[in-house]
């Protein structure tokens, strides 16, 4: 079938959205969840891009550009994140698997929202300058860390240590602000009321950072307990610990004022519910962390397994989420 195209004049982005005070009701399902150590801050932040009024055209796949372009972003942070642990000695096996398996997520994905990939869902190539402009941008800056990081993922490598991943974890930040803008991006391109409500592309993108957020929690953890950067480190855990627990809030009950709408369905509600209890259950060794400065392996191979989890859990309710925001239009 030959997708429609629309011409329309846009600027959409999260800033429309993201700005507004969190005032949460709790429902009688979540009664049992012990939230009184949260986060208590006035905001979610915006995700930052530059998005200006031009001529775009709507075309399918929206919500799948969006949901793989959010964990793009997460990706960007699993992968120092499994690297900082696997050279430390954390994870074994598992932590080289998931590098592994990120290095080949990222190649794919990059290549999908370029060139499309009907196996993901994505089935025409973008077209937008400014969109290709950011997915060249993030190529350069993910070739030399591939190059890093692959030793490291090989099983039959040899030890390796956190000096080995040095150009990772410099150039992290900078590719996560370069998906946060392509994010920004795509939310102004597709968020088209004939494709994708406005109020969908918002919790996509909300739903995409707390894909991220526990890879940025491994990360920061890891490095704290590595010794490296530790106040720069300290302040990364706690200010994704925070905007972690206020976007869970917001997207668990709704923040309509700010344009989060409540789950549209029960199943995306129920895994969210299970998310916030899970972190829950891993939040006391994380404030162990950040008031001493170290934990015993066993506790970092728990760390890191919850992250990983919590990682998992997300990427299922974004996937559910992305698809109920096309059946409900």
């Amino acid at each position: 079938m030959i997708p429609r195209i629309l011409k329309r004049s846009a600027r959409l982005s999260a800033a429309t959205a993201l700005a507004l005070t969190l005032t949460l009701p709790l429902s009688a399902n979540a009664q049992s969840l012990d939230m009184s150590n949260w986060a208590n801050v006035d905001k979610i932040p915006k995700t930052e891009a530059t998005v200006v009024p031009v001529q775009v055209q709507i075309k399918e796949n929206g919500p799948e550009r969006i949901d793989f372009a959010g964990k793009l972003r997460m990706l960007t942070q699993r992968i120092p994140a499994s690297a900082c642990n696997a050279a430390a000695g954390i994870g074994g096996r598992v932590a080289k698997g998931y590098l592994s398996a990120s290095i080949g997520e990222i190649d794919r994905i990059m290549n999908a929202l370029e060139f499309g990939d009907v196996f993901i869902s994505i089935k025409t190539p973008e077209t937008d300058r400014r969109v290709l402009r950011r997915i060249a941008q993030m190529n350069d800056l993910w070739e030399p860390v591939r190059e890093e990081v692959l030793p490291i993922a090989d099983l039959n490598a040899g030890d390796t240590t956190v000096e080995d991943i040095r150009t990772t974890a410099e150039k992290s930040p900078e590719m996560l602000e370069v998906t946060q803008a392509l994010v920004g991006e795509l939310i102004g391109e597709y968020a088209d009321p004939s494709r994708l409500l406005a109020t969908d592309a918002v919790g996509l993108d909300i739903l995409g950072r707390q894909r991220m957020m526990p890879q940025l929690i491994s990360k920061s953890t890891c490095m704290i307990a590595e010794g490296i950067s530790t106040d720069i480190a300290q302040e990364e855990l706690k200010s994704s610990i925070d905007l972690f627990e206020l976007s869970l809030q917001a997207l668990a009950y709704g923040m309509p004022e700010a344009g989060v709408r409540p789950p549209a369905t029960e199943e995306i509600r129920n895994g969210l519910l299970d998310v916030m209890a899970r972190w829950n259950d891993v939040r006391p060794t994380i404030d162990a962390l950040r008031a001493t400065g170290t934990l015993s392996t066993e506790e970092r191979e728990f760390v890191y397994e919850e992250m990983n989890d919590l990682t998992a859990m997300m990427n299922e309710v974004s996937r559910i989420y992305a698809q109920a925001s096309t059946q409900s239009l």
